[in-house]
């Protein structure tokens, strides 16, 4: 009698392991899904504030270049009145 309630046991905690194993394998699938989702959503971040960067790098430039141009200008016309 005492080996069958010993088996009985056993059978009873090896199911207690695969149900546990299975929702374990499931709340894996779950947790790598949402990081997965968490990296596709980070990288497109990343990628709209490179290309939103490099936009506001051009406009620095170009009110740059048109400031040297001003000076320029300026300096040139001193110049003329210096002669």
């Amino acid at each position: 009698m005492r080996v069958r309630g010993f088996y009985q046991g056993l059978e009873q905690l090896e199911k207690m392991i695969e149900e546990n194993s299975k929702g374990r394998k499931n709340a894996d699938a779950g947790f790598e899904s949402l990081v997965k989702d968490e990296f596709e959503a980070l990288r497109k971040d990343l990628q709209s504030e490179v290309v939103e960067r490099k936009v506001e790098d051009e406009a620095i430039i170009e009110a740059l270049n048109r400031y040297t141009e001003n000076l320029q200008s300026s300096l040139s016309v001193i110049s003329g009145l210096e002669e």
